[in-house]
């Protein structure tokens, strides 16, 4: 099936940006949106060293909104998959899906392990896709942050001394993270 084919049986639109192909849901994706999102996909996907991509979807709303207002919605969610779980039961779908709050659900005092804004959230499902056996907790948390930091994973080991010293920084914030929703719990 073609592109057009897929999004036609899907309800969806298709916007194209930097080799990649968008499928959304509104009728036009907002002033700077799809190269936007394009450029934080190829970043975090690069820095990742994944090659190739699944399709990606722009689920919801919102996405008519211009860049300036859709970079700070959060919480902002997705789904990379098919995870560790679903590939043992046989299922091999592919995909990278984004969604945007129906509104901005911030509240002060709220404290999170990684942003949820859509940059964070790309980091967070990219890392789905790279490590892709590897839970969420702390170690998940900390490869979100040094991709959000700028860290590069080669497909095969050998980090750089840059990427292990942020691994070693995003490690130990995200064990002060839970330690800190521990006390509070307690």
């Amino acid at each position: 099936m073609t592109d057009e084919e897929i999004a036609r049986a899907g309800g969806f639109h298709i916007a194209r940006a930097q080799g990649l192909v968008l499928f959304h849901q509104v009728q036009q994706l907002g002033q700077d949106v799809a190269e936007e999102v394009a450029a934080e996909i190829r970043t975090y996907a690069g820095r990742a060293s994944l090659d190739q991509l699944p399709p990606i979807t722009l689920g919801g709303g919102h996405w008519d909104e211009p860049w300036s207002v859709i970079r700070a919605l959060e919480p902002c969610r997705g789904d990379a998959g098919p995870s560790k779980e679903e590939e043992h039961r046989g299922r091999t779908y592919k995909c990278l899906s984004l969604g945007l709050p129906d509104r901005d659900w911030r509240r002060a005092g709220r404290e999170e392990a990684h942003p949820r804004t859509l940059e964070g959230t790309i980091a967070h499902e990219i890392a789905h896709l790279r490590w892709w056996t590897l839970d969420h907790g702390t170690e998940f948390d900390a490869r979100v942050l040094a991709l959000l930091h700028g860290a590069q994973f080669p497909p095969r080991g050998g980090w750089s001394s840059k990427t292990l010293r942020i691994m070693r920084e995003k490690r130990n914030e995200t064990k002060a993270w839970l330690a800190r929703r521990i006390a509070r719990l307690t």
